[in-house]
């Protein structure tokens, strides 16, 4: 297996000089190794591209920005990889613009940067989750918790100087930490994660219910600017989510049938994943909104349409490929190469 490179890109030239990022790449390649040990990943290399147009279209490309659109809520950072091309994006200027540095402090760019590279090396399509988790920070219990190793570590960083600038790079939760029975240290360098599947003091984590309704629960310690804007982000995400369940149901009645996928009593599989829910319908279609976003609804035996689960982005939910084996009991859904 080759090894993977990731590409970091300015469209910040006004905020960020090419020797920021040359100094933010000389950081991340110092910090990888320790990372890649602890997860037995292959170690990437890093390379700071001064122009975009040469990227290799194999490399992992991680792009520094202004802020994100409006819609977005503020996101400070991101990571994703739709249609097999893998990305993420650090939005230095709303960091910058919110009393962060370049390259320490809790909002520093460099933090937030690299703690979206080291949860796409582990996590790229954002769509792993642990189960079982403890009681979150509200005290309830949940069914699941985001596989992110920098979130529930939020706070944590380790230093390194890079041609005589300090420089911040992200904390990370061990491969202990997934274990509910793994032992300590649970995050690094601080080992502040007081245990397996828990957040640190100043972290924060995406819990889901039954339902697949996910929600970010924050420590009380953590950084109020970095809970504002996940907060924004949620309830711009769930504003979104209302609005594609009209358009869908919209759809429904003014189309009638877009393409039936289902039959009764079958087990829903998205993507590989069994749904914990058995469900008895009549058939299942999946419909395709706009923007990458993806449904999927059951219409039960009286004739009512209901939607089968949350909607979601990427390959959360995907569309449908592959029909209904006649000889098992099972609807499977996944993603449309096409």
């Amino acid at each position: 297996m080759s090894t993977p490179e990731i590409a970091i890109t300015n469209q910040v030239p006004n905020l960020l000089s090419d020797a920021d990022c040359q100094t933010l790449a000389e950081a991340l390649a110092a910090h990888l190794p320790g990372f890649c040990a602890e997860h037995g990943k292959t170690i990437p290399t890093v390379a700071y591209y001064p122009d975009r147009s040469k990227v290799p279209q194999t490399s992992i490309e991680m792009m520094l920005l202004d802020k994100a659109p409006a819609d977005a809520g503020g996101v400070e950072a991101y990571h994703e990889d739709e249609n097999d091309r893998p990305d993420g994006k650090c939005f230095a200027g709303y960091l910058l613009a919110s009393g962060g540095a370049k390259f320490t402090g809790e909002l520093a760019v460099s933090v937030a940067f690299s703690h979206e590279v080291l949860e796409y090396l582990l996590n790229p399509r954002t769509n792993l989750v642990l189960q079982n988790p403890p009681p979150a920070p509200d005290g309830k219990t949940y069914a699941t918790l985001w596989r992110e190793c920098g979130d529930p570590a939020q706070g944590e960083h380790f230093v390194y100087q890079i041609n005589g600038q300090e420089v911040w790079m992200a904390g990370y939760t061990t491969q202990e930490w997934e274990d509910p029975n793994g032992k300590p240290p649970y995050s690094l360098p601080g080992n502040l994660v007081p245990g397996p599947l828990r957040i640190g003091p100043k972290g924060y984590g995406g819990y889901g219910d039954a339902a697949g309704n996910v929600s970010a629960l924050f420590a009380a310690s953590c950084h109020p600017v970095i809970r504002a804007l996940k907060e924004e982000h949620g309830r711009l995400a769930e504003a979104a989510k209302a609005q594609a369940v009209q358009a869908v149901m919209a759809h429904i009645v003014s189309e009638g049938k877009p393409g039936a996928i289902g039959r009764p009593s079958a087990t829903v599989m998205i993507d590989g994943a069994e749904c914990s829910v058995v469900r008895t319908f009549s058939e299942t279609r999946a419909i395709v909104l706009d923007e990458g976003l993806y449904v999927v609804v059951d219409r039960a035996p009286d004739g009512s349409w209901a939607l089968s689960g949350t909607p979601a982005t990427g390959d959360e939910m995907v569309v449908l490929k592959s029909l209904v084996d006649a000889t098992r009991d099972t609807v499977t859904v996944t993603k449309d190469p096409s």
